[in-house]
């Protein structure tokens, strides 16, 4: 008689997390309030998951505690269904995408301390970053309050926007290299407008993305791109709102990681 072994799926290595660190501090493991660090019980930490899946739909794991009957499933200790035994939790719902991580180990930039007074573009240098055709504004969430620029402001008094509607590039002097893994962003006066963004590793395009920006709603935009020395930002289209036609966006809390 043959044995099939089935391999138990694992979390993606950038939705592993310490259960015993990640529930005590406040700002939790993921970008997503929703995500919890759920302990798995194979010994190998935890993963940061949506922490909403309804306890009734969740199978008791097998009589090891360690394994499951659905290979897209996982064995956690879940305290928050009161149930004592072992419950199989989908490895879909601790995807990146579902819980981007937050910026513990990384470089949160909010843009408060630019000094760039109201509004200003932002110098060459900041945060170990060189800043091409983007401004830093405290003063476009306050009196464009009809606009779209107050929905990305997520933290503080300044975001930031490209410069005439035109493309922005963020790099970093080589031969050093950074990740980036999310920003939270809006159309400013054009809602639905495309925002095309690349990342490179020159001089290859290694990274494309296309989202839609929407005015009176913030996005987060989850990438989680590494190693790259070059990122590219531009917008075009959407529908205008106002009798102004124009292709700016606002950005905020750009969350990334320097490899010096």
């Amino acid at each position: 008689m043959i044995l099939i072994q089935h391999s138990q799926q694992q979390p993606p290595v950038e939705s592993q997390c310490n259960p015993t660190i990640c529930n005590k501090n406040p700002i939790g493991c993921s970008l997503n309030t929703d995500c919890e660090c759920l302990q798995l019980t194979n010994g190998r930490g935890g993963m940061c998951a949506d922490a909403l899946m309804q306890c009734s739909v969740l199978k008791p794991c097998k009589n090891d505690n360690v394994t499951c009957s659905d290979p897209d499933t996982i064995c956690i200790q879940n305290s928050r269904c009161n149930n004592q035994q072992p419950l199989c939790y989908p490895v879909a719902l601790a995807s990146p995408e579902v819980c981007p991580p937050n910026c513990a180990g990384s470089n949160l930039i909010t843009f408060e301390d630019v000094y760039v007074g109201d509004v200003g573009e932002i110098p060459n240098g900041y945060s170990g970053l060189n800043w091409n055709n983007i401004y830093a504004s405290s003063e476009h969430p306050k009196n464009y309050d009809t606009s779209g620029y107050p929905t990305a402001l997520t933290s503080g008094e300044f975001l930031t926007l490209n410069g005439n509607g035109q493309p922005i590039t963020i790099t970093i002097n080589p031969p050093n290299v950074f990740d980036i893994h999310s920003f939270v962003a809006s159309a400013a006066w054009n809602d639905n407008l495309t925002l095309t963004i690349i990342g490179q590793r020159l001089p290859s395009t290694i990274y494309r993305k296309m989202i839609t920006l929407r005015m009176y709603t913030s996005t987060l935009v989850v990438l989680n791109w590494l190693n790259i020395e070059k990122l590219i930002l531009s917008t075009s289209g959407g529908t205008p709102v106002f009798e102004r036609n124009a292709t700016h966006f606002a950005m905020d809390n750009l969350c990334v990681k320097y490899s010096f």
